[in-house]
């Protein structure tokens, strides 16, 4: 069963009341499940109702095997359709512990890949499908099955090459918090008014991809283990929910740290703690892999049910 949440709005003077209809077009073109419910919706008001979709025999979205589904949602009145969106949308179920690590339908799956910056070389930071495509395809053929997107949203477009082309990704927001010690005229000087209308965003905007199957309020954030550190971690969990009958906590939402070796001060909030670009490169070369790898285990003799992953830099 896939629950498909859908919100309304109606911008006229009187209440309207219409026709959710959902429909699932597998990649052959071949409605795999259909579904409809009544919407009533005030007057200048938006309605949020849930129809519930029967897919018999799923075709399940891998990094192996990354099947998708076209959604097309229609809202009808007076037999008449009044608007249509339709986006790509995969099936997958995601489960993450310290003695089974990631799973992906059930499947062990160990992540290979790095961090990837938003930019593509000569072309800069305009986003060219075709360029984002590239670079996932690109990735992929050298082996990568997993990005972390670094440090701030990725384009749509790059998502929906991941979701194509089956490569999970780590989906972050931030680069600094309040503090901000890398740039002057970074979003530091806006995170206090911002920070939570432009993490619902991305959420909400990136939560329909099935190649994201972990979201990352942080790269080397100074305020790691600090009191706001759980309401940022908190509204992050509100909108990244994604039903109950989802692996885990909300469905994709495994929400990660950064900086893994102060785990004992803030991981209780956090689903996973991950490491950053500045330990991995700076601490493994000048002290060796044993500074990591003791970072990692002490990590789990605090928290032994949670994974402490060790992200890569690129």
């Amino acid at each position: 069963m896939v629950n498909v949440e859908v919100t309304v709005e109606n911008v006229g003077a009187a209440s309207r009341n219409a026709n959710l209809r959902v429909r699932l077009i597998d990649d052959t073109g071949v409605v795999s499940g259909e579904a409809q419910v009544p919407v009533t919706v005030a007057a200048v008001a938006k309605s949020t109702v849930t129809c519930e979709v029967k897919l018999s025999h799923p075709k399940l979205w891998s990094p192996a095997d990354p099947e998708l589904y076209r959604a097309e949602v229609a809202i009808e009145s007076a037999k008449k359709v009044e608007d249509v969106a339709r986006l790509q949308i995969g099936v997958r179920k995601v489960a993450v512990d310290a003695e089974g690590g990631l799973r992906i339908n059930g499947e062990p799956l160990k992540l290979q890949g790095g961090c990837v910056h938003h930019d593509n070389g000569i072309l800069e930071s305009a986003c060219i499908p075709r360029a984002e495509e590239r670079r996932v395809e690109t990735l992929k053929e050298s082996g990568y099955n997993a990005i972390r997107t670094s440090h701030n949203p990725p384009s749509r477009d790059f998502l929906d090459a991941c979701d194509r082309l089956g490569m999970v990704v780590i989906d972050e927001v931030f680069d600094c918090w309040e503090k901000g010690n890398k740039n002057p005229q970074d979003y530091h000087l806006y995170f206090k008014d911002w920070w939570q209308r432009d993490m619902e965003a991305m959420i909400i905007r990136d939560r329909n991809h099935p190649s994201v199957v972990f979201w990352s309020i942080g790269n080397e954030i100074n305020e790691r283990g600090a009191t706001r550190d759980r309401d940022w971690q908190g509204a992050a969990c509100g909108c990244a929910q994604t039903g109950p009958d989802a692996a885990g906590d909300g469905g994709n939402l495994r929400i990660m740290g950064s900086r893994g070796q102060e785990v004992g001060r803030y991981a209780a909030g956090v689903h996973l703690s991950g490491r950053g670009w500045l330990q991995l490169h700076v601490e493994g070369v000048r002290e060796g892999p044993r500074k990591v790898h003791r970072a990692r285990d002490d990590g789990h003799g605090v928290f032994p049910k949670r994974g402490v992953p060790e992200l890569d830099g690129g």
